[in-house]
């Protein structure tokens, strides 16, 4: 059941396998946004907000078990844009690791600086022997068991007083998640393509089972660890301290996969795992600078979150603008980038970033359709420019 190498693509997988691959997707892609973000959500725009992240996060990513319709495609993928694919998962172990040191200072009575170095040293060893052992879909299965332990132990402890129930957050839908929505859609539409254990799925699966898999993980293992996700969303919101050692566990364990099993598919080389400690540094130091408290300008957040959704700007421009602005291109034939559309393009980027940050940080959404029109609106630009490339070319 560890699955067949990448560079042999299957013809067909049994249906133990495709299962097995189900439940490594969906454990692979339950990490510190869908682990966090939705109980932000919730507490911000209400119960409405969880359809908002759901809906397009799993749909999106089950859909690419068809977009990309064999093995060979996903090694294509993967080939065409390595550098990108590696890319994206150092940004996503840093985040970890960030999360993973920061995410004790959210909880009021909880012993900051060793439940840190706790969570933390407790993911990094899991990482390690989850390496070592190297039978990825026994272990994901036996990671999502896990889960659903501490789930059952949460709900039947005393962390029962801060579950939420239907009054805890907002019902009505908010005028504010209209213009939150496209946003969501975008990042999670595109980013699943620079994914390299998505990738990794999908080249070790067959034709029909590569669409089955990501079809099952994505639509009911993965949606029952969100699940997860909005039992303790008020414990996070609160900052309550009742329940706070099985979320950290979950934590831990989930987050030990995701570091493995892009340590290992990402293949980064020792000055790219320097970058992505580096990295790491950069977003601790940032967080731990910041004044203690709540900061009135950041919509009363705490300095952790501020940084956590520095990184959520990654997954909500900088990846799917990549996936736009040169995936899509070459999966329909287009020819390379020309010099303007390479000015475009970080002009575009450029124009953009400050508007993601007044909606993601300041929390004036009204600023994020504009955002989005204009990264479409670049897009358009560049391909017509690569088109008028090819077609001076072929004169």
């Amino acid at each position: 059941m560890a699955g067949p190498a990448v560079n042999q693509p299957p013809s067909k997988t049994s249906p133990l396998a495709t299962l097995g691959w189900g439940f490594y997707l969906a454990v692979s892609w339950t990490w510190i946004i869908g682990m966090i973000l939705p109980a932000l959500l919730l507490r911000d725009l209400g119960w409405w907000a969880l359809a908002v992240f759901l809906a397009p996060n799993a749909i999106g990513a089950a859909l690419m078990g068809t977009v990309l319709r064999d093995a060979q495609a996903a090694l294509r993928l993967r080939q065409q844009h390595d550098a990108a694919i590696r890319r994206f998962s150092m940004v996503t172990i840093a985040f970890h690791l960030y999360v993973l040191t920061s995410i004790a200072l959210a909880v009021e009575g909880f012993p900051s600086i060793g439940g840190q170095a706790s969570v933390l040293i407790i993911a990094c060893v899991l990482a390690v022997a989850m390496m070592a052992v190297r039978r990825w879909l026994i272990t994901a299965l036996a990671v999502w068991v896990a889960s659903i332990g501490l789930a059952i132990a949460f709900v039947a402890s005393d962390a029962s007083v801060v579950i939420a129930d239907p009054g805890t957050f907002a019902s009505a839908f908010p005028q504010d998640l209209l213009l939150l929505t496209p946003v969501v859609v975008f990042g999670f539409a595109l980013c699943p393509y620079l994914d390299a254990t998505f990738l990794r799925a999908r080249a070790s699966t067959g034709p029909t089972a590569g669409k089955a898999a990501f079809a099952f993980g994505f639509l009911v293992p993965f949606v029952i660890m969100i699940a997860f996700t909005v039992i303790y969303a008020a414990a996070i919101v609160s900052g309550h301290a009742v329940g706070w050692v099985l979320i950290l566990a979950h934590l831990a364990v989930q987050g030990g996969f995701t570091l493995a099993v892009h340590l290992r598919e990402s293949k980064l080389t020792l000055p790219q795992r320097g970058i992505t400690l580096g990295l790491t540094i950069a977003a601790l130091a940032t967080s731990w600078s910041l004044p203690a408290g709540r900061l009135d300008w950041a919509g009363d957040m705490l300095a952790w979150e501020v940084v956590y959704r520095l990184f959520l700007s990654a997954y909500g421009l900088f990846f799917p603008a990549y996936v736009l602005f040169a995936m899509v291109p070459s999966a329909l034939g287009m020819g390379p980038m020309p010099s303007a559309g390479r000015a475009v393009t970080a002009i575009t980027i450029a124009a953009v970033l400050p508007l993601y940050g007044l909606g993601f940080i300041a929390l004036e959404e009204q600023w994020l359709p504009l955002a989005l029109g204009l990264v479409l609106a670049g897009a358009f630009i560049t391909f017509a420019l690569r088109r008028r490339a090819a077609e001076a070319g072929d004169g």
